[in-house]
C-alpha cells in the first residue's frame, strides 16, 4: 500500500509539474465539481448546525469541513473516472480533465480511493462512527448504486443518487449529535426530495447530450413533459419537508419564506418555460430552493 501511494504521488507530481502550478490546481479542482461539492458541504453544515453543532469548538467545525470536503471530492473524482466515456461524448462535459487526458485515470482512481479510506478511518477516530458511516454510505451509493449499477440502465438511478446527496447532511447531523434521529433524517429527506428536480431539469436542458450518450434519465425515455411533472412533484415534496423542518424549529423563518417563494417560482418556471434546450434558468432556480432552505437550517442555530 505504502509503495503504491508513493508511486502515485510521484506520478501526480510529475503531471502537475508538466501542467504548471496554477493551471494544475485549477484542473485538479475541476475533478471535484466545485459547485456541487460546495452545495454538499452546505448540506453537511446544515445538518451539523441543526444537530446543535454550534456549541462544538472551532477546531471541530474545521475538522468536519476538511473531512467532508476530502470525502466528497474523492467520491466525485472516482465518479469522473468511471464516467469518462460518457463525459467524452457529451458537449457539456467533454472539456473536463479526464476526457482531455490531463490526468491518468488509474492514478486518480487509486489516490481518490486511498483518500476515501483514510478519511473514513480518521472520521471514525476523531468524530464518530456515524459520521464515518455517512462517508462510506455516500461513497457506495454514489459509485456503486448510482454510477456503476443503475445510471446507464434505468431512470430510477436518480434515487440512488439522492441517497448519496443526502449522506453529507445526515453525517453532519450525526457529527453534532452523536446519533441520528428524526430531525437528522428530515434534513436528509429534504435533499433526497430535491435531487430529482435538480437532475431532471438539467437533463431537459441538455436533452440532446443525454440522448447522444444514451443515459436513460426520465425526461429522455418518457419525454420532457413527464420530466417536468416529476420535477414539479419533487419541488412540492421538498417544500413540504422544509415545512416540517421549520415547524420543528430547525429553520429560520426568513429563509423558509424565501425558500417557499423560490419553490413557487421554480414550479411556475418548470410548467411554463422548461423545454429541451431552454431549461437552464429553471435549473438555477431549483438549485436556489435547496440552498435557501439549507442556509435557513444553518442560520437558525446561529441567530
Amino acid at each position: 500500500m505504502a509503495i503504491a501511494v508513493s508511486c502515485c504521488k510521484l506520478e501526480m507530481r510529475l503531471m502537475l509539474a508538466r501542467l504548471g502550478g496554477h493551471l494544475a490546481i485549477v484542473e485538479a479542482l475541476k475533478l471535484t465539481k466545485p459547485l456541487q461539492t460546495m452545495m454538499l458541504l452546505v448540506g453537511m453544515y446544515a445538518g451539523f448546525y441543526a444537530g446543535g453543532g454550534i456549541v462544538k469548538p472551532l477546531w471541530f467545525h474545521i475538522l468536519i469541513g476538511l473531512l467532508g470536503f476530502l470525502a466528497i471530492a474523492a467520491t466525485t473524482a472516482v465518479n469522473m473516472v468511471y464516467d469518462v466515456d460518457i463525459d467524452s461524448i457529451m458537449e457539456r462535459t467533454r472539456n473536463r480533465p479526464l476526457p482531455r487526458g490531463v490526468f491518468s485515470r488509474q492514478r486518480v482512481l487509486i489516490l481518490a480511493t486511498i483518500t476515501i479510506v483514510l478519511t473514513a478511518i480518521t472520521s471514525c477516530i476523531l468524530v464518530n462512527v456515524y459520521y464515518a458511516a455517512a462517508i462510506v454510505i455516500g461513497y457506495l451509493s454514489d459509485i456503486y448504486a448510482y454510477t456503476l449499477l443503475t445510471k446507464r440502465h434505468t431512470w430510477l438511478s436518480v434515487f440512488a443518487g439522492s441517497i448519496a446527496g443526502a449522506s453529507p447532511a445526515v453525517g453532519g447531523y450525526a457529527a453534532a449529535r452523536g446519533y441520528v434521529d428524526v430531525d437528522g433524517l428530515l434534513i436528509g429527506a429534504l435533499i433526497v426530495a430535491w435531487i430529482p428536480a435538480h437532475i431532471w431539469s438539467l437533463v431537459i436542458h441538455y436533452d440532446e447530450d443525454y440522448r447522444r450518450a444514451r443515459i436513460p434519465m426520465l425526461p429522455v425515455i418518457k419525454g420532457y413533459r413527464v420530466g417536468v411533472v416529476g420535477s414539479t412533484l419533487s419541488i412540492v415534496l421538498t417544500v413540504a419537508i422544509a415545512t416540517a423542518i421549520y415547524v420543528r424549529g430547525l429553520m429560520s423563518p426568513e429563509f423558509y419564506i424565501a425558500g417557499v417563494a423560490a419553490g413557487s417560482a421554480a414550479v411556475l418556471m418548470l410548467l411554463r418555460r422548461c423545454r429541451p434546450g431552454s431549461c437552464i434558468k429553471t435549473f438555477r432556480v431549483v438549485n436556489m430552493v435547496l440552498m435557501l432552505f439549507l442556509l435557513g437550517a444553518v442560520l437558525s442555530s446561529i441567530l
